[in-house]
């Protein structure tokens, strides 16, 4: 299944420009059944926005009245360029069938180029014409529940198993950039579709509520995520202390391409909240490959696939 299908309203805006607004509506409508039907899974994603577009409105509409899971869709605001009416339509979209998320468009075009990257899920954005390299999940619960106490959690074991975990993505990284030919025999790169130096390695984390609330009563204390200032400021340091450690280590990954050349994509680091939960995106400066044999990681500790988990 295809993750991504595109900024839709942009790309369809152009080719509907005579057409009535009631025309627009009832060709969204079947093209949003046709999706559903031919790629039925809610990990395909569709963006909006920020600019308000007859199809932008019709594909609200449609999303409103089917509740379809599939394609999932995010609304690109910007506060410059989205009007007020549009917003608070999102809004009631959002409380009819649980879509679109929102994303700020002007925080992510400092990211990126504005205009060269997709929202793919409900909080992880890419570059265009790239993807994800790979993704690697650390599980902040078994972490926690593996800790003696708060500071052991910080000082031994959350560093241990960020380090386990660049491993990983070290020697997956390997495999694909320089084993697998994926790169060098894909007709996606022979055709320009998609480019090497366009894919970025993804550090990431979930169950940071348990998380959090496990570290509390080791702790003794008597609060929860989100509903006490001693909890959020654990929570909270567990993100800083992920991003120091990305950025810290955004040089030590290095990755080489067929053609030796350095893969440029930004260094960047970013921790989204989403049910209790987040995710770091490691973002890293193009250089070249060095050796990942840093040892195993427990598979109880970190997840190695795309999935999500529900935290909460």
């Amino acid at each position: 299944m295809p993750v991504y299908l595109g900024h839709l309203d942009a790309l369809l805006q152009p080719y509907v420009r005579i057409l009535t607004q009631e025309a627009i509506d009832s060709r969204i409508k079947r093209f949003w059944r046709y999706l559903d039907r031919t790629l039925p899974d809610a990990f395909t994603h569709v963006n909006i926005g920020p600019a308000d577009t007859p199809i932008t409105r019709a594909i609200l509409r449609a999303d409103a009245e089917l509740k379809q899971a599939a394609p999932n869709l995010t609304f690109i605001y910007d506060p410059d360029v989205t009007p007020d009416d549009l917003l608070l339509e999102v809004a009631k979209n959002i409380c009819e069938c649980s879509k679109p998320h929102i994303s700020h468009g002007p925080v992510n075009d400092k990211i990126f180029t504005k205009g060269r990257y997709g929202i793919v899920s409900c909080y992880n954005s890419l570059p265009l014409a790239g993807g994800g390299s790979t993704l690697v999940r650390l599980n902040l619960r078994a972490i926690a529940e593996h800790s003696a106490s708060p500071d052991d959690f910080f000082t031994r074991m959350l560093p241990h198993y960020c380090q386990q975990q660049m491993a990983i993505i070290d020697a997956r990284c390997a495999f694909l950039y320089q084993q697998s030919g994926f790169f060098e025999n894909s007709f996606l790169v022979k055709e320009g579709l998609i480019d090497a130096d366009r894919f970025v390695p993804m550090f990431g984390m979930y169950g940071m509520a348990e998380a959090v609330n496990t570290l509390c009563e080791k702790a003794g204390i008597d609060g929860r995520y989100g509903k006490s200032e001693q909890a959020n400021a654990l929570g909270y340091r567990i993100s800083e202390q992920l991003a120091a450690f990305v950025e810290n280590h955004a040089g030590e990954i290095r990755l080489e391409t067929a053609r030796d050349a350095p893969c440029t994509v930004g260094n960047k680091f970013r921790c989204r909240y989403h049910s209790g939960r987040a995710s770091a995106v490691r973002r890293r400066a193009g250089s070249h490959h060095s050796s990942a044999g840093r040892g195993a990681a427990s598979p109880a500790l970190l997840r190695r696939d795309q999935r999500h988990s529900n935290a909460g």
